[in-house]
């Protein structure tokens, strides 16, 4: 080996050491407050009727599976970082860690996409949002994790069917290019045009609520919205007063 490449290598073996110094020293902490973080928000909205709320319920349960993701897929990824990314356990702790680490991520999307949908559909339909029922919420809520369900499911097929999927030369990661393909999609990609367009239709509701209102209060400072409120015989009395 020349030296160049002997520098080479040694170049790529520190870096990835110092990349797994950092995930090592910043997973414990992202999981800690996660972890405080998501399980303060559901003693809260559980304990406390007035944040029983539609949005509130759908935060309920994305505090839920962010809670799940700090206490389960976080502490198997920093014990997977300790070990320089080596698997040193079974096939099936493989597979569990990766459906976990696919479901929960994917439901913390999913709840994001449809609050952010339920956000612009309060705005811009007020009245059907406030006729919501608690089973009806339910229902929603439970449509979310179905979809959770469906898109995280076929890596945990395909990996029962072929080990390979999810573990090769002793890693445990999705090494299934079609999956990828789906899983960017439906679980990313799609979610996040969901929530742009939604965040940027609701922006532009509240732009012309808050216009209409200062419009409002500009014809009322001029005197306009003085003719629509006073009656005929005051507003000819004005009338009268001023021409005198």
């Amino acid at each position: 080996m020349s030296g160049w490449q002997f520098r080479e290598v040694r170049v790529q073996v520190a870096t990835r050491d110092n990349s797994n110094v950092f995930a090592v020293l910043l997973l414990p902490l992202l999981c800690a407050v996660g972890f405080l973080g998501n399980i303060l928000v559901c003693i809260a909205i559980w304990t406390d009727r007035r944040l029983h709320t539609v949005t509130n319920y759908f935060l309920f349960s994305l505090a839920f599976a962010d809670l799940l993701v700090c206490s389960v897929v976080m502490p198997l990824s920093l014990l997977v970082e300790v070990k320089h990314g080596i698997w040193t356990w079974s096939f099936s702790m493989c597979l569990l860690y990766v459906y976990l680490d696919v479901f929960l991520c994917t439901a913390s999307i999913v709840h994001m996409s449809v609050i952010s949908l339920d956000r612009y559909l309060g705005i811009s339909k007020p009245l059907k949002s406030r006729n919501i029922t608690r089973t009806m919420i339910i229902v929603k809520i439970t449509c979310v994790w179905i979809i959770t369900v469906v898109i995280s499911s076929p890596i945990a097929v395909a990996a029962i069917i072929d080990p390979s999927n999810i573990l090769q030369e002793n890693t445990c990661n999705i090494a299934n290019r079609y999956y990828m393909i789906y899983g960017s999609t439906f679980a990313f990609l799609i979610p996040f045009i969901i929530m742009a367009v939604t965040y940027v239709k609701t922006t532009s509701l509240l732009n012309a609520q808050a216009s209409q209102l200062s419009h409002k209060a500009t014809d009322k400072c001029n005197g306009n919205g003085l003719r629509r409120t006073l009656p005929k015989r005051k507003l000819r009395t004005i009338r009268y007063v001023d021409a005198l």
